[in-house]
């Protein structure tokens, strides 16, 4: 089923984009908050039955409120996904691994225990610190759950608004904590040498050598290797679980508007390197500006959009520099 349940049953034409409706961009916004499950908030806009319109100067057209559309609801499965991921997320945040996997292998079996794609197209580049973060492949997120789950268990101390997790350091035993740490490692390199690409195994191979390096030092946070033990790298395996779920329930892994972010970067970039022209303004949709310029070094400062006498060739799509211009 589509996670495009409360939107259009079909896209509009591309034309429809250059005057959006309240609706199209309230959709956008509901698709966005029940990827990323935020439940209150998106219900909140639901229950604003009152679609804001505007005149030319920007004020509001008074109106009366009107009905919701039946096409912005949240069907009953969708806010069950929702509260069930919420919930995993909210155990990966908090360190809770294997509560987590129980969540996921209790409602979402498939995530995990699926067989792999026949043909599985190369994840995009990692732009974490955290190897397959992309991935949707059962065995990549299996594995790395259960790294973070090692990783929490050799944690000293908690990280903020966490409650102190009972880890095995905690344990009255420091010598049978150390025990079944080694034994978590060597669990872990079982299931690394069993997956069944080459390349998998040479990757995950050298993650798990910085990783069991953690055991080395009495207090791992201060370690070569203490970039495992941050908060940034829960985020990514909650996110990386997350898109899973949403696939394998038959949802879309990623945001409209993230996706239409990716887009835009990729086909600007393709047409700057191209040395593609712009049209001329006068050829232009009214309201149709180029993106901004900026120099990657210096700092994002809001100023006008380029115009076609300072750029031979389209410049490249900043999505930062472009949440920061202020249109005139």
């Amino acid at each position: 089923m589509s996670s495009d349940l409360w939107s259009a049953k079909q896209s509009p034409p591309n034309a429809h984009f250059l005057n959006p409706i309240p609706q199209h961009l309230r959709a956008l916004v509901l698709d966005y908050l029940f990827q990323n499950c935020h439940g209150e908030t998106a219900k909140a806009l639901l229950n604003d039955t009152g679609v804001r319109q505007l005149d030319a100067d920007g004020d509001e057209i008074m109106s009366e409120p009107a009905a919701p559309s039946p096409d912005l609801s949240f069907p009953s499965e969708a806010i069950r996904s929702l509260e069930l991921r919420r919930e995993i997320r909210k155990s990966i945040l908090s360190g809770r691994i294997e509560h987590a996997m129980d969540l996921i292998n209790l409602h979402f079996p498939s995530v995990l225990n699926a067989s792999p794609s026949p043909s599985p197209s190369p994840p995009p580049p990692d732009t974490s610190q955290f190897l397959y973060a992309r991935s949707l492949e059962p065995q990549h997120i299996s594995l790395n759950l259960r790294i973070q789950a090692f990783i929490e268990s050799v944690r000293t101390s908690p990280l903020p608004n966490d409650a102190p997790p009972p880890t095995l350091s905690s344990l009255t035993d420091p010598d049978a904590a150390k025990v079944q740490l080694i034994q978590s490692a060597r669990k872990l390199s079982v299931l690394q040498q069993a997956l069944p690409d080459a390349e998998d195994k040479k990757r995950y191979s050298e993650e798990l050598k910085h990783v069991v390096s953690l055991l080395a030092y009495n207090v791992p946070e201060s370690s070569p290797a203490a970039r495992y033990m941050s908060l940034e790298r829960r985020e990514a395996v909650a996110d990386q679980v997350n898109s899973a779920i949403l696939h394998r329930t038959g949802y879309q892994s990623t945001s409209s508007i993230e996706l239409s972010a990716r887009y835009t970067t990729v086909l600007w970039s393709f047409l700057h390197d191209m040395k593609v022209k712009p049209p001329a303004e006068s050829s232009r949709h009214a309201g149709i500006r180029l993106p901004p310029t900026v120099d990657p070094a210096a700092p994002v400062i809001p100023s006008k959009a380029t115009s076609d006498k300072d750029s031979e060739v389209v410049p490249q799509f900043n999505l930062e520099a472009f949440l920061n211009t202020r249109i005139p």
